[in-house]
């Protein structure tokens, strides 16, 4: 594929995941997915922290979208880091943290405000992160024919 006007070949985007040259020990494989996932946890734990803030007399819940777009970063790091099955490992520690902050404490306090808020939380902060899976799934199902008609993944 050229570029339009010249005769060189355009640059091809980056591949979304990264296929190291030696696979990885399990327990190395299970120290990166954990670390990512507590940093899901920490994400959410930040997003819940700042979720009541307000501008004038406006609630402003920017928290949600910018845990979004986090944990979207988090899991294209998982997914080049570690693969796809493993590149949940920060949605799923964002979904704990989330969940263990809705949870009552002593005296009925709630972190996580009943209301709209919670809403603008729980969907910008999972939206991004599984629709960068559903991409990379999406993208690893694409095939296309070789010269010899056999399918080969893109």
């Amino acid at each position: 594929m050229t570029s339009p006007g010249s005769s060189e070949p355009a640059a091809e985007a980056p591949p979304v995941e990264y296929e190291p040259d030696e696979p990885l020990t399990r327990g190395a494989l299970l120290l990166r997915a954990g670390i990512l996932g507590f940093d899901g946890f920490l994400v959410a734990l930040f997003a819940v922290f700042f979720l009541p803030q307000w501008i004038g007399s406006v609630p402003f819940p920017i928290s949600g979208l910018v845990a979004g777009a986090a944990n979207a970063g988090l899991v294209v790091l998982g997914l080049r880091l570690l693969g796809r099955p493993h590149a949940t490992a920060p949605v799923i520690g964002f979904g704990i943290g989330l969940l263990l902050c809705m949870l009552g404490g002593p005296g009925g306090d709630v972190l996580v405000p009943n209301d709209w808020r919670m809403l603008v939380l729980v969907f910008g902060g999972l939206l991004p992160p599984v629709a960068v899976l559903l991409w990379s799934r999406m993208r690893a199902a694409s095939v296309t024919l070789s010269t010899d008609g056999r399918p080969t993944p893109r």
